[in-house]
């Protein structure tokens, strides 16, 4: 498994439950987002990490000052820091695609199936871009694997505290999860081929961008 934001999330929201309980007030925020960032250092810093990090710790602050957390406002926010930490990550494939599909995440955020479906609509035109291929399978398998990756990383966070029963269970979760992943690689589905070029990717992801702003400011209008 490559290390991603969803870790990071993961990592933040166990040691956030567990602070809970001690009832810190603000420090229940502080100290997840202080260890988020000591678990960066150690990975290395690199995009989705640094990105998911950089979010985290906007959304904490934004609890620690009371004030609304608005995701699309911190997503730009921990776009323009991460470039300004390191400027030369325009140029990362991975910096590009953690972005691009957390902007559907943020986008399409009603539920599981619309948030991959978002994530998949603006991940895919730049995974053609840099790699010329995208999976079939992408969307569907996700739907099962992003479940079963978070309870079998909570299960290895628990299994630390109580080694019965979540090493068995975590045991059990990644032997379903290798299995399904290696089922889907067994089907041996074409990929979807294209090479795009850039100008044509960028509109792709403009005329999207357009389009649900006008339909938000359309609903805007009516509930207004």
């Amino acid at each position: 498994l490559a290390i991603s934001g969803l870790h990071v999330g993961v990592i933040y929201l166990g040691i956030y439950w567990l602070i809970r309980f001690f009832n810190l007030g603000i420090y229940s925020h502080i100290i997840p987002s202080f260890l988020v960032w000591i678990y960066a250092f150690f990975v290395g810093f690199i995009p989705s990490v640094f990105r998911a990090s950089l979010m985290l710790t906007f959304y904490a602050i934004s609890k620690v000052v009371s004030r609304p957390v608005k995701p699309l406002n911190v997503f730009m926010l921990s776009f323009a820091v991460s470039l300004l930490w390191e400027p030369l990550w325009i140029f990362s494939v991975s910096f590009w695609l953690s972005f691009s599909a957390v902007l559907g995440l943020i986008l399409f955020p009603k539920n599981l199936l619309t948030s991959i479906f978002g994530a998949l609509i603006f991940s895919t035109p730049i995974s053609l871009y840099f790699f010329g291929k995208s999976a079939l399978l992408y969307a569907p398998l996700n739907l099962i694997v992003i479940p079963l990756t978070t309870l079998y990383l909570y299960s290895q966070i628990l299994a630390m505290f109580l080694p019965y029963p979540f090493a068995n269970s975590s045991e059990l979760l990644f032997s379903l999860l290798y299995k399904t992943v290696d089922l889907a690689s067994n089907l041996k589905l074409p990929p979807i081929t294209l090479n795009p070029p850039l100008w044509f990717v960028v509109f792709y992801i403009s005329v999207i961008l357009f389009s649900l702003s006008l339909w938000r400011f359309k609903n805007a209008e009516k509930t207004g």
